[in-house]
């Protein structure tokens, strides 16, 4: 279970990073502290590494630098290893523009395939045993999830930081929660919360240009957890949230005026 750690700290697979103090204190492997960034720092390079296929995505299926910032800013936070973004990443826009591609990508990048889960929406609200996929992992995305009304009453439960998981032939028990939440879908769909108090957990990325069907024999690759766990991508990508955590200490998370028009 991950103890509490400040929230300008980022633990990785060698050592702990505080991100206020600029200071990286090298650890024993021994140590278990919960969910751990598993490519190693390097204080030198850590924050000018580069996964230029993914920058490339990123940069095309949002054309706005100030839309790119706000997604880079607030998808630093997924590094932290507890939930402290109240609120849900959601891709939305028309097929085949890297939605999935762009999430899996980001996702993949802390931990791995083995530091991320794809648990639709709908198995969370109505399966108990589903949110055991959620221990100790740094993101959850849902494609293209069944909508349910009962998401909602989740979503806010499940950021204020703690959440009930209850494994087989064992009782119910109270965790921290750790997987922050992405969404991809093609529309997003309506909110059943009329005091709108709903609508401002869920930050929005719209994705207009859809991505030239190249008739490739293996484009599904691009999609897999497996194709951005390759350390090298990982260790770009770990770099740009890392700027986009930093980012967000340092001026807050605030959405670009273009963000509040999606």
């Amino acid at each position: 279970v991950p103890f509490p750690v400040s929230s300008k700290q980022v633990l990785f697979s060698n050592g702990l990073l505080d991100l206020e103090s600029m200071v990286f204190t090298p650890t024993e492997r021994a140590v278990i502290f919960g969910p751990r960034v598993s490519v190693p720092f390097d204080p030198e390079t850590g924050f000018g590494l580069h996964c230029e296929e993914f920058e490339k995505l990123v940069e095309y299926a949002q054309p706005d630098q100030e839309q790119r910032d706000y997604l880079q800013t607030i998808c630093g936070s997924l590094l932290q290893p507890h939930v402290v973004f109240r609120g849900q990443i959601v891709f939305v826009g028309v097929p085949h523009s890297g939605k999935s591609t762009l999430a899996t990508a980001i996702a993949c990048a802390p931990g791995g395939a083995r530091g991320q889960a794809a648990v639709p929406e709908d198995r969370l609200t109505r399966d108990k045993w589903a949110c055991n996929m959620l221990v100790n992992k740094f993101v959850n995305v849902s494609h293209d999830s069944g909508f349910t009304a009962r998401w909602e009453a989740f979503l806010k439960q499940y950021t204020t930081g703690s959440y009930t998981v209850e494994p087989k032939f064992s009782r119910p028990t109270t965790l921290p929660t750790t997987a922050k939440l992405i969404a991809t879908c093609n529309e997003f769909q309506a909110l059943s919360d009329p005091s709108g108090a709903a609508a401002t957990r869920y930050k929005l990325f719209q994705f207009n240009n859809p991505i030239a069907d190249d008739n490739a024999h293996d484009q599904g690759k691009f999609m897999t957890a497996a194709y951005w766990s390759q350390s090298d991508r990982r260790a770009g990508i770990v770099s740009w949230l890392l700027n986009g955590l930093l980012r967000a200490i340092e001026s807050g998370i605030k959405p670009p005026q273009s963000s509040e028009q999606i």
